[in-house]
């Protein structure tokens, strides 16, 4: 059987088809498309419009498909007016508009919204936005709001729901019945009605609408699986060290750093209890991840439209490691308007020195995430009786040689970085499980571990 996924980051979307052949996973990208988000009236939206568009054109392209699966960043969703339609494009997660609602909320509950939550405090999450969207009369038309893959998922199936990973981004689920938190969504005056009921991973939205097969040319069979649908959680479900004894990091532009468990915890305030593949728990820590090396890239870009991360790379030949760290998750690396300046002004106002080379911004930015991830894994070992010895660096981060080369001498412990398609492996993992290709996680980790090339720091 041949299942489709897609996966959108924050900058690109893709579509893959996948299938098992000879107790391997084989898969293919098909289509490649940007999400680029745009400014309007001062705010930042996402492109719905042409994200649904090259979905369309991508199922076009791989006909012969038994499932379809979906997966994007967390946060961020859609508004559903009565007559099914979207109110507007959904904003963006690193819109400013949240920012006086963040502070009066923070404000008010204090340490009391996490332990209600289990979900590190970000401006970004859900709750926020729902507050600032009420605040400006944005949800007086609203019948449902979606988030990004539910909300694909209805314009493919015309079914509302909300699958339980992307749900958990938002601050809103409880984190004991695992269901909307509809006391705290009361007190911020937040309308029961437009929450979408929870469904579980490895369950079915729907099949495909019959006019959308009858345009795209697809069986009538095809359903349109919820798979982890939040990218960080379908990233872990494709880990290929054990989980019992292994740190993740899904490294792309967020890093997200953590373990996979069972039990929700709410004591350390900057570890957040996401939702994972079948009722675990990604217990994990946000932290500014390769972003500042895609926007490093892309004001260099300007001047040379060919540079590669590889060329990045090169610019560090004899560079000092360690020389400058910063912290990675202050609020000036957010979105400035050119990294490479805001990187040096931290360094200076910070009386680290002086940034004198490309090559040193470069060095800059390995060296702070690798000391952000030693300072997390510290942590998770405190925690946890120091019962993790390995690494897992997912995702399209892992390729990169010298941050991997770096996490190991700075933390000690084995760093395995693979598979680079993790997001897209995993999303493909739980649609193969629910057509009954593959058997279990068990079976479904250990064919990556097989298929993908995977490489060791020791």
């Amino acid at each position: 059987m041949r299942v489709l996924a897609f996966d959108f980051g924050a900058s690109t979307g893709r579509a893959l088809v996948g299938e098992i052949v000879d107790g391997l996973l084989e898969y293919q990208e098909i289509n490649r498309f940007d999400n680029i988000p745009y400014t309007k009236n001062g705010h930042l939206y996402w492109d719905f419009s042409t994200l649904w568009k090259n979905i369309k054109e991508s199922i076009k392209m791989a006909p012969d498909i038994d499932s379809i699966g979906i997966d994007t960043w967390g946060v961020d969703y859609g508004i559903i007016d009565k007559n099914g339609m979207l109110v507007h494009d959904p904003h963006h997660y690193r819109d400013s508009r949240t920012n006086d609602c963040f502070l009066e909320i923070t404000n008010r509950y204090g340490d009391d919204l996490y332990k209600r939550t289990g979900i590190e405090v970000m401006k970004i999450n859900t709750m926020f936005q729902l507050v600032a969207e009420k605040d400006a009369g944005g949800l007086d038309s609203a019948d449902k709001i979606l988030f990004m893959p539910d909300l694909f998922a209805y314009m493919l199936t015309g079914k509302m729901y909300s699958e339980y990973t992307i749900a958990t981004t938002s601050g809103l689920v409880d984190p004991v019945t695992r269901d909307w938190n509809y006391s705290l969504i009361d007190e911020l005056h937040l309308p029961r009605s437009i929450f979408a009921p929870i469904i579980k991973n490895g369950s079915v939205y729907g099949k495909v609408k019959k006019e959308l097969r009858d345009e795209l040319g697809i069986k009538d069979t095809v359903n349109v699986i919820a798979v982890c649908t939040h990218d960080t959680a379908s990233a872990i479900t494709a880990m290929v060290t054990s989980p019992c004894e292994s740190i993740y990091i899904s490294c792309g532009t967020w890093s997200l750093i953590g373990i996979e468990t069972d039990v929700i915890d709410v004591t350390q305030k900057t570890f957040t209890n996401e939702g994972g593949y079948n009722d675990s728990v990604t217990y994990l820590s946000n932290i500014m991840g390769l972003w500042l090396m895609q926007e490093f890239r892309r004001k260099l870009a300007v001047e040379n439209a060919n540079i590669t991360f590889k060329d990045l790379d090169d610019m560090m030949i004899g560079v000092e490691e360690g020389k400058f760290i910063i912290d990675t998750n202050d609020d000036c690396f957010v979105a400035p308007y050119d990294m490479e300046e805001t990187i040096k002004e931290y360094i200076s106002s910070h009386n680290l020195g002086e940034i004198k080379t490309r090559g040193e911004i470069v060095r800059c930015i390995y060296d702070s995430l690798a000391n952000a991830y030693k300072e997390r894994v510290e942590a998770l070992n405190r925690q946890f009786g120091n019962k993790y010895k390995c690494i897992n660096i997912l995702g399209g981060g892992c390729k990169a040689t010298p941050l991997a080369e770096r996490t190991h001498k700075v933390t000690g412990l084995k760093v395995v970085t693979g598979p680079k398609e993790a997001t897209a492996i995993g999303n493909m993992l739980v649609q193969l499980i629910y057509l009954g290709e593959i058997e279990n996680i068990d079976k479904a980790r250990e064919i990556v571990s097989r298929s993908e090339g995977v490489k060791e720091y020791l």
